[in-house]
């Protein structure tokens, strides 16, 4: 899910900072805690907020922890840097401040209102924030830092936050400080393992839009590498499907568990204490501050170290953060930011007269477009007859094949048919054979030692609905020559990973191919001649009238590309292949280009198998490209705008989420802006000296 405001505007402090990006450097004037305690700016955008002050020391944390780059990257000057640093910061108070007053009078409106009057949002901030259904004050913006939940004092930030929220700011801390300690700790060699070498194989790419709301985590089964990443803190009961069904419990599970580890070693130590010591170096924590400071608590525990100031607005950095995201869900959810259908229906026809005055002449521009079209981006004017996408599964001759066949055209003398008569006789040799050789040397799954066989992780395949088709190609299909294993760290988790001397892949002949694995799926062996329609045959339910192929048929298609096609460029391709009624010819190799002018001509789920010098192609026609060179009513259009699948419905899609981004950062910039104007008061006399230019600068 895009968070347009709280990863563009609102820049806050990078919590994983490595203490070493900003010790030692020359540009750096160590000053006082009296000095670095003054007042920058104030910021007090309403009467129902309290005014925050932003010190000098804050405009040395957020320069060393993200502005410095300006000056290593850009070329800014260190004052000019600084003039930016501060002019963020203020821009995040107004930001989150605007966010605690909106918010909390949305929390407290809804608290007016039955749950079947709020949008889905705000019912589950209403619900599950810890504000327990009292009103939110959205007055102090400051936090207590109190790690247990069951003991914490609902005010400030704190309020708009769910437990799972709360309990991911403190785990994210927490690992943000262990990974300082880590980065002064003395680095120990490694030891060196030689591997196989192997061309690596794409993987299935991770769809960028996967729901990543904490209701979905509730629902959301752990793969094997968010259980991997678990263990480290839980152990093995990371495993443990009926303990951790979901995400949301794994996770919860681990904020609960994990712990600053200052003192498991004395490098630990050491590099805790060097980790302090720099900190107080340059003036982000207090020369007067210290670990048991606490009540005066003689055995402090680690968690006190949060009560040095640094961390502590790391903290609330990481919690606003959080308040920030929450925000912009609610300006979502709540129409503040609103696309009407008949808005939609004005931009669809901006863009059609602008695709078709780029498409109507130029075939190459419109095949371009065409061919890096996606469900993100959608060609509407289609001024051409015969367009379509297949699906290409390469059977691919062996080395030794290929180079029996080029030497055979290499002859002196020799004739077609004798170069056919030879390729023919390749075909009748030809096996398909498991493609992810590089996937078992990478360690994409597990290694069963007792049986030799290795099972991809989920993230790796390909789900269609043929469960018995999954089942074959959940594991590698070959032999394993297992060489050695050896322990690394993966997040702070162990890590086995396991060498192999070899990962052969049975050659299965090209009839048990088709028998094994596409005869289930409807297909059966039929040789394309070209110019002959009759070897084309429908799969399925299919009969040529559907435009796309349903999205489990492609997943199964996609799935046996990424096991045995020998064709690596096929892997990144939605629908497959363009085929062009005036490229085509030029583009690919004849007997290809004929097939698939017939597969397209025929429909959706029309295949054949065609063979070529590289081997037999499956092909599948997965998409076929209708003429639409009308654009489409008003009424038409509306009519779809609902009907999931249509073009309406996807080109809403599309442009919903580019126009909510828009209008969130004018909605949010208008806001800004008009703070800046009289809600900030800035003391220039108390940082002059940052970002004033002078000869000595």
């Amino acid at each position: 899910m895009k968070k347009f405001v709280a990863k563009v505007l609102v820049l806050v402090m990078t919590l994983a900072v490595a203490v070493s990006a900003f010790v030692a450097c020359d540009w750096i004037t160590v000053n006082t805690d009296r000095d670095l305690a003054q007042v920058a700016a104030t910021v007090k955008i309403a009467d129902g907020i309290d005014a925050q002050d932003i010190l000098k020391k804050d405009l040395r944390a957020r320069y060393m922890s993200y502005e410095y780059q300006y000056v290593y990257y850009y070329g800014y000057t260190t004052q000019k840097a600084y003039q930016t640093a501060l002019e963020n910061l203020v821009k995040n108070r107004i930001i989150v401040q605007q966010a605690r007053l909106d918010l909390a009078a949305a929390y407290n409106d809804s608290l007016k209102k039955a749950d079947a009057e709020l949008d889905e949002t705000t019912l589950y901030f209403k619900n599950n924030a810890l504000a327990n259904k009292k009103a939110i004050a959205p007055a102090n913006g400051e936090i207590t830092v109190q790690p247990d939940v069951t003991k914490v004092s609902v005010e400030g930030l704190v309020q708009y936050l769910t437990v799972y929220e709360y309990k991911q700011a403190y785990y994210n801390v927490r690992k943000s400080i262990n990974s300082m300690i880590e980065s002064n700790m003395e680095e120990e060699d490694e030891e060196e393992h030689e591997s196989a070498t192997y061309t690596a194989r794409t993987t299935p790419s991770v769809d960028e839009d996967e729901d990543d709301t904490e209701s979905f985590y509730m629902t959301d089964k752990p793969t094997h590498h968010e259980r991997l990443d678990a263990s480290a803190t839980l152990g093995d009961d990371a495993y443990d499907e009926t303990k951790y069904a979901n995400v949301y419990d794994l996770n919860l599970a681990v904020y609960d568990a994990y712990k600053i580890d200052i003192d498991s070693s004395s490098e630990r130590k050491k590099a805790f204490n060097t980790m302090i010591s720099n900190l107080k170096e340059n003036g982000l924590i207090g020369q007067d501050e210290k670990f048991d400071y606490v009540d005066g608590n003689k055995n402090p525990t680690p968690d006190n170290v949060l009560n040095y100031s640094y961390f502590k607005n790391l903290l609330k950095s990481q919690m606003e953060a959080t308040i920030v995201s929450k925000y912009e869900d609610w300006l979502i959810s709540s129409n503040k930011v609103q696309l009407t259908d008949d808005a939609v229906y004005e931009q669809y026809k901006i863009d059609f007269e602008a695709q078709k005055a780029q498409y109507k002449n130029d075939y190459s521009a419109y095949e371009s477009a065409l061919d890096a079209s996606s469900d993100k981006s959608l060609v509407l004017y289609n001024p051409y007859e015969g367009y379509g996408f297949v699906s290409n599964i390469l059977i691919g001759f062996s080395s030794e094949q290929s180079a029996i066949l080029s030497a055979k055209k290499s002859e002196s003398g020799v004739d077609d048919e004798a170069i056919d008569a030879t390729r023919t006789k390749l075909f009748g040799e030809l096996d398909a054979a498991d493609q992810r050789a590089s996937w078992v040397y990478n360690n994409y799954g597990d290694y069963d030692a007792e049986n030799g066989t290795f099972a991809f992780e989920d993230e790796y395949l390909v789900d269609t609905v043929n469960a018995a088709l999954n089942e074959k190609l959940s594991k590698f299909i070959g032999t394993i020559d297992f060489k050695d294993s050896y322990e690394t760290d993966h997040d702070g988790a162990k890590e086995t990973v396991n060498l192999f001397n070899s990962a052969d892949a049975t050659k299965i002949p090209f009839d048990t191919f088709m028998n094994d694995y596409m005869k289930d799926i409807g297909f059966k062996k039929a040789i394309f001649a070209e110019g002959d329609a009759a070897t084309v045959k429908m799969l399925g339910a299919y009969d040529g009238t559907a435009s796309v192929m349903d999205e489990a048929d492609l997943d199964t298609l996609k799935a046996l590309c990424f096991a045995f096609s020998t064709d690596p460029g096929i892997l990144s391709k939605t629908y497959g292949y363009i085929y062009s009624p005036y490229t085509s010819k030029s583009t690919y190799v004849k007997e290809f280009a004929a097939a698939a002018k017939e597969v397209v001509a025929k429909g959706v789920g029309a295949y054949t198998i065609v063979g070529t010098d590289y081997g037999y192609h499956i092909m599948v026609c997965t998409k076929k490209i209708a003429k639409q060179t009308e654009m489409l009513t008003k009424d038409a259009f509306l009519a779809d705008v609902n009907v999931e699948g249509t073009l309406a419905y996807n080109y809403r899609e599309i442009k919903y989420s580019s126009y909510s981004d828009q209008e969130i950062n004018k909605y949010v910039s208008k806001k800004v802006n008009d703070s800046l104007k009289d809600a900030v008061t800035y003391f220039e006399k108390n940082y002059e000296d940052l970002v004033k230019e002078t000869s000595a600068n």
